[in-house]
């Protein structure tokens, strides 16, 4: 699974979605996404100008964002450039830093952000609690994974009192067979 489906998943685990079922926000790639547009369009035969037409084109949705993970929210409008659907994603973060180099996916980033877009007059001291307690919460999950992996179960303990087997996935069954 790459990290933009996983990321995608903890967003509407933790988000939920709306009464039409769509997700209220999501990871998508910049260069992949379209929107249908109302506009006034060029039309060329190669270089050569025919003429101007009025209409709806599928167009990109982010001519302006390049080769970027965009983090979307679900809103509702009604902008008439925009006539197939009353519902769009609306990018509220790109991962790019500020001399627009792309930075990588962080499932922190994320949270965060969508937190504080619905939940936009919270007060510095509610923001900062929240993200303490977030931390904490992470990093209880973090030493839970480790203390899992590191807990030694019935076969580790037989293999070491020299007490288990270990058969070679590789051989075929009728040597370990003949061995044992």
């Amino acid at each position: 699974m790459t990290e933009a489906k996983r990321l995608n998943l903890i967003l509407e685990r933790r988000f939920g979605r709306d009464l039409s079922g769509n997700v209220r926000f999501q990871i998508s790639w910049s260069d992949s996404q379209t929107e249908k547009r109302l506009g006034t369009y060029n039309v060329f035969y190669g270089s050569i100008y025919l003429k101007t037409e009025k209409g709806v084109r599928e167009v990109p949705k982010y001519p302006h964002i390049k080769g970027r993970f965009v983090l979307e929210r679900l809103i509702y409008h009604s902008n008439p450039e925009l006539p197939i659907s009353r519902i769009s994603y609306e990018p509220i973060y790109v991962f790019e830093d500020s001399k627009g180099n792309s930075l990588p996916l962080s499932e922190k980033v994320a949270i965060i952000v969508c937190h504080t877009c619905l939940n936009p007059s919270m007060s510095a001291a509610q923001k900062k609690a929240f993200f303490e307690d977030w931390n904490e919460k992470e990093f209880d999950k973090e030493v839970k994974y480790f203390e899992d992996a590191m807990d030694e179960g019935s076969v580790a303990e037989r293999l070491h009192d020299r007490d288990g087997i270990i058969l070679n996935p590789f051989e075929k069954k009728e040597e370990q067979c003949k061995t044992n």
